[in-house]
C-alpha cells in the first residue's frame, strides 16, 4: 500500500488520477452481490464516539459543524461535517447523517429510503456499529462510502503526538471470515518522508486528513483549501502591519501574507516567525507576493494555504532550447570602444596572459592547497548568490527581431549553462545517462525563482571528468562559472559609468549605443570577448537608456525567439499580441523586473516621479491614458498595450495614466506607439509586395515534363 509505504508521490497521483474510495466499494460490493441485489450489512469499530466524548463533552449534535480535512496533502479541503456531506452526498448524505447522530443518541435509528428502501444503523455504545442496508446499490455504495469518510476523519487515539502529524487516514473494506457482511478498517499513518511539504502542515501538526475521497474542483490553487477565518485562526493572527508596501499578517510565531492571485482564488503562505531574520528571508524568496492594503478583498476569495509559482518566462525550458539549436545567435555588432574585455583563456588585449591560472597547478610550478580555494564574492554563501542573481534583472536585445526582453538574472545563467552543455563537443564528453538528465525549466512567470529551485535542486548533477585534475564537473560548477563571468563584467561596467558619471540622459546630438556582450561569445566561451555595441539612425527607444543604470547587463544577439509570451490559456489578447510583436523596438518586462527598478530608483511611475519631485531628466513609466495621434488602420486600438517610457520634464506622446499595481502575474511592454505604428505599415507594404511578386510569376515547363 503506497500510503503505508509513505511513497507520498505515488499516493498524489493515484489521487489525481481519480483512484478513490467509492470506485473501490463498488467494485467489492458487485463482486459478493453479483446481480443478485438484495441487502448488504456492515460492521464497523469507528472511533466517532470517543471523539464526541472527548472533543465535545458529549454533544453529539456539535459533530455538524466540526471542521474536516479531506483530499490530498497538495490538494486538500478544509470544511465542516455538514458542509462536506452536502457537497459530496446532497440530500441523501444528509439525511444519512441525521440518523447517524439519532443513532449515537439513542443507539438506534431506521432511515426510509424511497420505494420501501430502508437502512438500519445500531451501536452498543462502545463504538461498534452495526448497519444493514436494504437499498438501491447506488444508495448502498454512497452510504459505504460516507461511513468511511466519518470513520477516517474522526480516527482518534489519545496517544497521537502532534509533533508526529498531521496524520493521513482512509478505509476499506473485506468480507468478513464467514462471508456473512462487510467489515471496515480505518487506517492512518503521520505524514512522515514527504518531500517538500506544503505550508498549512506547519500550523496543523495534530489534524487528521482523510483522503482516497473527492474534494471541490480547483482550476490552480495549492495545498489547503480553507476557509478565510479558519485561516486565521489556525495561523493564530492577530495583528497585521504594513510591509514593503503591502500587509503582513502576523501571530505570536508566524507571519502569512498572499503569494498569487488566481482564476479562481488567492494562494496565501505561513512561515514561522520565530526568528525575525528567518521570516524576511522567506519574504524576499516570494517576490512578488500580492502587496495591498485591502486583505478584506482578498478574504472574500477562496483562499489555499500552501505558495507555489507561475508561467511564463521562456528561458531556460526544452522548448526554447531546442528552438534555438539551428539559428545563429551572434548579435555581429561591432566591438564598442569602451576597452572592457572578458578572456577565458590565453592573453589579454592588454598584453598579459591568463592561460591556466585558475587550475590546480599554475605555471606548471605552483600548487594551490584546497584551504586557499576559497571564492572572493563578498563572503557570501552559494544560496546569496543564487538569490541575488534572481533578484536581479538583465537587458537582453535582439538585433535582428528588433525587440529586447528585460529578465532575471538567474534565468539567463541557467540558459546559457544548458546552451553551452548543448554543444556537441560538450555533450561527448558526457555519458548518455548524464545527458538524459539534465534539467530543464518549466515556463515559469517568475522565471528566476522557478530557476532558483530547479538550480539548488541540481547543483550536485555530475557532468563529466575534468582533464586537467580528473575531478567531476558537475552542473553547479558550470552555472558558477557564468555568474563569476557576469559578476566581473557588471564590476568593470559599475566602474566605467562611475569614472564617467554616466547619468540616464539622452545626448542633445546623436544616439545613445546600447553596450553589452554577446550571447554567443560568452556562451561557447570565446577566448577574448570584447564589448560590443548597438546604434539606431535615430536615436533609438528610451528603454535603452536602462542599459546604463547600475549593475544592469546587457546582452546582445540574434533570433533568440519568445523570451516572454502571454498565457494565452488566462488571458487575452490583442490581434497580433499572441507573441511580442516583432520589428517594432518592444522591451518586454517581467512584472518583478519592473518592481526591482522602481525600488532602484531608476525606473519609478509616474505618480512615483512626481511625489518624489525627480530631477528633469529622470526617467519614469506610464501607462498611455488616450490613444497616439499617428495610431493607424491596422492598429485596432492595440497601440494601448504598450507603455512607455519618458523624461521628467519632457513632453510625452500621450496624456500619462499611472500603471495598474503590478501583479505577480503578466510583464509589461515598453515602446512607442509611433514605432510601433510605423512597423505595421512596413509589414502590410512587404506582404502586399509578396503577393504581388507571386501574381506576376511566369508559368514555369520543368524539363522532366517534357516528352520528345
Amino acid at each position: 500500500m503506497a500510503l503505508q509505504r509513505k511513497l507520498h508521490n505515488v499516493v498524489e497521483v493515484l489521487l489525481e488520477a481519480g483512484a478513490l474510495l467509492n470506485k473501490a466499494i463498488q467494485d467489492v460490493v458487485s463482486k459478493y452481490h453479483g446481480s443478485e441485489w438484495n441487502q448488504v450489512e456492515v460492521e464497523v469499530k469507528w472511533g466517532v464516539p470517543q471523539f464526541v466524548r472527548s472533543e465535545l463533552s458529549g454533544k453529539v449534535d456539535d459533530l455538524r459543524t466540526v471542521v474536516t480535512m479531506t483530499g490530498s496533502v497538495k490538494n486538500a479541503q478544509m470544511i465542516s461535517v455538514e458542509e462536506y456531506v452536502t457537497q459530496t452526498w446532497k440530500d441523501n448524505g444528509l439525511r444519512v447523517l441525521d440518523a447517524l447522530i439519532k443513532m449515537m443518541q439513542t443507539g438506534y435509528a431506521e432511515l426510509d429510503m424511497s420505494a420501501g428502501k430502508t437502512a438500519t444503523f445500531k451501536t452498543d455504545g462502545r463504538g461498534l456499529l452495526r448497519i444493514a442496508l436494504k437499498t438501491s446499490q447506488e444508495h448502498t455504495v454512497d452510504i459505504m462510502e460516507q461511513i468511511a469518510w466519518l470513520g477516517s476523519v474522526f480516527t482518534y487515539e489519545m496517544t497521537k503526538s502532534k509533533d508526529c502529524g498531521p496524520f493521513l487516514a482512509t478505509g476499506y473494506y473485506s468480507l468478513s471470515s464467514t462471508s456473512q457482511y462487510f467489515r471496515l478498517s480505518i487506517v492512518d499513518y503521520p505524514l512522515e518522508g514527504y518531500l517538500d511539504e506544503p505550508c498549512w502542515t506547519s500550523i496543523l501538526r495534530s489534524a487528521t486528513l482523510a483522503i482516497g475521497f473527492p474534494v471541490r474542483k480547483r482550476q490552480e490553487g495549492v495545498g489547503l483549501e480553507i476557509p478565510f477565518p479558519l485561516l486565521l485562526r489556525f495561523a493564530d493572527i492577530s495583528v497585521s502591519m504594513e510591509y514593503d508596501g503591502g500587509t503582513l499578517l502576523v501571530g505570536a510565531s508566524t507571519i502569512l501574507f498572499p503569494s498569487r492571485i488566481l482564476e479562481d482564488g488567492v494562494q496565501w503562505h505561513v512561515t514561522d516567525a520565530t526568528s525575525a531574520q528567518d521570516a524576511v528571508e522567506v519574504i524576499n524568496r516570494s517576490p512578488d507576493w500580492i502587496r495591498t492594503d485591502d486583505i478584506g478583498q482578498l478574504a472574500e476569495h477562496r483562499a489555499y494555504l500552501g505558495y507555489c509559482s507561475h508561467a511564463q518566462v521562456l528561458l531556460g525550458t526544452r522548448e526554447l532550447i531546442m528552438s534555438q539549436h539551428t539559428v545563429e545567435l551572434q548579435s555581429l555588432l561591432p566591438k564598442s570602444k569602451s576597452q572592457i574585455e572578458l578572456a577565458h583563456e590565453g592573453t589579454m588585449s592588454a598584453g598579459f596572459s591568463i592561460r591556466g591560472i585558475f587550475n590546480t597547478t599554475i605555471g606548471g610550478k605552483w600548487i594551490v592547497p584546497p584551504r586557499l580555494n576559497v571564492p572572493l564574492e563578498d563572503n557570501r554563501d552559494l544560496e546569496d548568490l543564487l538569490m541575488n542573481a534572481h533578484r536581479r534583472p538583465v537587458l537582453v536585445y535582439d538585433r535582428k527581431e528588433d525587440r529586447g526582453w528585460l529578465v532575471p538574472e538567474l534565468s539567463l545563467v541557467f540558459h546559457m549553462a544548458l546552451t553551452y552543455l548543448h554543444q556537441t563537443n560538450v555533450r561527448q564528453r558526457c555519458q548518455a545517462s548524464v545527458r538524459e538528465a539534465l534539467p530543464y525549466l518549466n515556463a515559469a512567470l517568475d522565471g528566476g525563482l522557478e530557476a532558483y529551485n530547479l538550480v539548488k535542486d541540481h547543483w550536485n548533477l555530475s557532468l563529466y571528468e575534468k582533464i586537467e585534475d580528473g575531478q567531476m564537473k558537475t552542473l553547479g560548477m558550470v552555472i558558477r562559472d557564468f555568474m563569476k563571468d557576469l559578476q566581473k563584467l557588471r564590476t568593470a561596467e559599475n566602474i566605467r559609468r562611475q569614472s564617467k558619471g554616466f547619468q540616464l540622459t539622452l545626448p542633445v546630438f546623436g544616439s545613445r549605443p546600447l553596450r553589452g556582450w554577446d550571447f554567443s561569445e560568452l556562451t561557447l566561451k570565446t577566448e577574448n570577448i570584447f564589448q560590443r555595441e548597438m546604434k539606431w539612425e535615430h536615436g533609438g527607444p528610451l528603454w535603452t537608456m536602462l542599459g546604463d543604470s547600475e549593475d544592469m547587463l546587457v546582452i546582445l544577439g540574434s533570433s533568440f525567439g519568445n523570451l516572454i509570451r502571454p498565457n494565452l490559456a488566462k488571458t487575452k489578447v490583442a490581434s497580433g499580441w499572441e507573441t511580442i510583436p516583432k520589428g517594432a523596438e518592444l522591451l518586454t518586462a517581467t512584472n518583478w523586473c519592473i518592481k526591482q527598478l522602481g525600488q532602484n530608483q531608476v525606473l519609478p511611475t509616474v505618480s512615483e516621479m512626481l511625489a518624489s519631485k525627480q530631477h528633469s531628466g529622470d526617467l519614469f513609466w506610464y501607462s498611455p491614458a488616450t490613444f497616439h495621434t499617428d495610431c493607424n488602420q491596422y492598429c485596432n486600438q492595440s497601440c494601448l498595450v504598450i507603455h512607455e517610457i519618458a523624461r521628467s520634464g519632457a513632453l510625452t506622446c500621450t496624456q500619462t495614466r499611472n500603471p495598474r499595481e503590478l501583479q505577480e502575474k503578466g510583464a509589461v511592454v515598453f515602446g512607442c506607439a509611433s514605432t510601433y505604428h510605423k512597423s505595421l505599415e512596413r509589414r502590410k507594404s512587404e506582404t502586399q509586395k509578396q503577393r504581388a511578386g507571386m501574381n506576376r510569376r511566369p508559368f514555369q515547363v520543368h524539363d522532366h515534363y517534357v516528352q520528345s
